[in-house]
């Protein structure tokens, strides 16, 4: 029989032992904190949701952050903080597309997109939203033992849902996810809360409304002064003999670290682009066929639409004629422009007029004209050299064109910058009165804005009357000082300061909110309607500030003098605060720490119960664990009465 070498008593005595060391290291961990899981708003059966693919995951968390602890052994020991190291951190993509594809599908949405395609994904192009994700922040507690890994994970989640009708950004929120379990690698935690944040998402009902069609986007309208531009006229000879012209009339536009085509369309330096090329430049650079390069300033842009407008410095520019009327189906046309690389500037490609196409009220040509990246916002020309459409875009397929190219028609690129076209002859007598035409819309907007303008007083700055300037700073504050601070400002406490008979002046401002005169201070009437625990308080200020409460964005968790201001010697309403106030919040955080926790593992931040008319000791945490059992820690669950300093 082996030799016992502890007997029961003792084995009971160890533990205990583990247990005080435990506790009286002062290394007890803030719990993690736990989403709310929602319900998603699931398609009707039947119902066609606008496609979506999955684009970008990333993590944007500053290098050093500290985001959990990390615990040892079979009692789960704290072993140090877990901070992050990468900054800013891209997932890959088919790691997390999985969770993703299956949230949505669930609740019978459309997933395109293959996060496996190692060039081209042809079926990305019918991804009518492309939705990414960046993680804001996590916090996780993390035990890892023999028995294996056991641990829990939260994380927030910024959404951005992108069009690419509009080409632009049409929505952003934030959810949350959190998931707890044993046995599950870490990679796993991260994936299940990214998998409840994107249920989430699913529940949010903007979002529902977008891609199930009954948003209608405000689509980006640009509205412009009419333009007046003098046209050249049209080519009438075959391509063959005006191609000198037509290669001068063709340029590079140069903007961020790619490049795009375009061409003059008059002898003043009016370059058209596509929008996409010039994207956010107010300055782009223009190549020449000569090899010159100049700056040129973009002066319109529509992003709908994808077409823009640039113009470069004086000079006698060689244009191209531009041609107003629809060729016939099967028609010879031309792509010109800088494919891929600069170097293969004013390249020609030739191709037939394939059909028309039309989408969200605008018109395409489709030619199966060979382009290729770099000949966006180039000229489609007819036989003879004149523009009849711009570069918009071209499908791959397996990595190589697919001969399904689309143009915007020209006629809609000049429509949408409200650009007009006239004979050199008619240019002076039509600029005249289209300025005199500028001049009356402008004269009758500033009529209407006028009339429609309320007539307003003034209203007056918020200058109380304050008798004494509290701290707002968090600090460590022991008992004693706590019985300072009441001697100090005359505050009631029940038991430190029975005599306290400090005078409020306060004003209720029938909007939630209430400002003491005396103190400079305005609080909230109510308060949370739940109570927290101490990092779930931090938040739902963040909330208020985020939601602008009241009209503000600078509300903060009070200090212990400040909630401390607010206790009465009456209790008569059954709280220690005036009647002005809500009753039912009665015990309340503040933002101050206890500057003895080291002597009691339970205690961390001070609290005000109004209640009882005390200020006393309250945990951060909700819980303590050791192994599979949890202690419950002292006045851990409060409400947040929020403060801001009126200016």
């Amino acid at each position: 029989m082996p030799k016992v070498l502890f007997n029961k008593p003792q084995i009971l005595m160890l533990a205990a032992c583990v247990f005080s060391l435990y506790f009286m290291s002062g290394c007890v961990t803030e719990p993690v904190r736990e989403a709310e899981i929602l319900t998603p708003k699931e398609l009707p059966s039947g119902q066609k949701a606008k496609p979506v693919q999955l684009k970008k995951v990333m993590v944007k968390i500053k290098r050093g952050t500290e985001i959990g602890s990390y615990q040892e052994g079979i009692f789960c020991l704290p072993a140090g903080p877990v901070t992050w190291k990468g900054g800013r951190f891209f997932f890959d993509i088919a790691e997390v597309d999985a969770v993703f594809r299956e949230e949505f599908e669930s609740a019978n949405y459309t997933v395109v997109g293959d996060p496996d395609a190692l060039f081209d994904d042809p079926s990305s192009w019918k991804a009518e939203f492309l939705i990414g994700a960046i993680v804001t922040d996590i916090d996780m507690s993390i035990c890892s033992s023999v028995a294996g890994l056991k641990g829990e994970i939260y994380l927030e989640v910024n959404w951005q849902v992108y069009s690419r009708l509009d080409r632009k950004v049409v929505y952003k929120t934030k959810t949350e996810g959190s998931y707890d379990a044993t046995d599950q690698t870490l990679a796993d935690l991260v994936l299940y809360a990214f998998g409840m944040a994107t249920q989430n998402l699913l529940a949010d009902p903007k979002f529902y409304a977008l891609l199930a069609g009954e948003t209608k986007i405000a689509h980006e309208r640009p509205t412009f002064d009419k333009l007046i531009l003098a046209q050249r006229t049209p080519f009438k000879k075959q391509i063959e003999k005006t191609i000198n012209d037509v290669k001068m009339g063709v340029v590079t536009v140069f903007a961020g670290e790619g490049h795009g085509s375009g061409f003059f369309i008059d002898s003043e330096g009016h370059v058209l682009t596509s929008a996409h090329v010039v994207g956010g430049a107010k300055f782009v650079k223009i190549g020449l066929v000569t090899g010159q390069e100049l700056l040129g300033e973009v002066l319109r842009k529509n992003s709908k639409m994808d077409i823009a407008l640039v113009k470069i410095g004086e000079g006698n520019r060689v244009s191209l004629p531009l041609q107003e009327k629809k060729l016939g189906i099967g028609a010879t046309v031309y792509a010109i422009g800088s494919p891929v690389d600069k170097s293969f500037s004013a390249t020609i490609t030739k191709g037939i007029l394939s059909a028309y196409r039309s989408e969200e009220g605008m018109t395409f040509i489709q030619s199966d004209v060979n382009i290729l990246p770099g000949n966006s916002g180039g000229p489609l020309v007819d036989q003879s050299g004149n523009v009849v459409g711009i570069c918009s875009k071209g499908l791959f397929w397996g990595g190589a064109p697919a001969g399904l190219n689309f143009f915007f028609t020209i006629n809609n690129a000049l429509k949408a910058l409200n650009i007009e076209m006239v004979a050199p002859a008619q240019l002076e007598s039509k600029r005249r009165l289209a300025a005199k035409e500028i001049k009356i819309k402008q004269e009758a907007e500033k009529s209407r804005q006028e009339k429609e303008t309320p007539k307003v007083a003034a209203i007056p700055k918020e200058v109380p009357i304050k008798r004494v300037s509290l701290r707002k700073k968090p600090l460590k504050i022991s008992v004693i000082k706590i019985t300072d601070m009441l001697l100090e400002y005359d505050f009631f406490e029940r038991t430190r300061n029975t005599k306290g008979a400090f005078v409020n002046d306060f004003v209720d401002n029938n909007d939630g909110t209430v400002t003491d005169k005396a103190t400079g201070l305005m609080w909230q009437k109510s308060g949370s309607s739940n109570s927290y625990f101490n990092r779930g308080a931090k938040q739902y200020v963040k909330q208020l500030n985020k939601q602008r409460f009241a009209g503000h964005s600078d509300w903060r968790m009070p200090t212990v003098e400040e909630l401390a201001s607010l206790l009465e010697k009456s209790s008569k309403s059954g709280a220690h605060i005036n009647p002005v106030f809500d009753h039912k919040r009665t015990i309340c955080w503040t933002v101050d720490k206890f500057d003895e926790n080291k002597l009691k593992y339970y205690l961390g931040v001070w609290i005000v119960d109004f209640k009882q008319g005390q200020i006393l000791e309250a945990a951060f945490d909700e819980r303590l664990k050791m192994g599979d059992n949890i202690w419950y820690s002292r006045n851990a669950l409060n409400y947040v009465k929020a403060v801001r300093s009126v200016k």
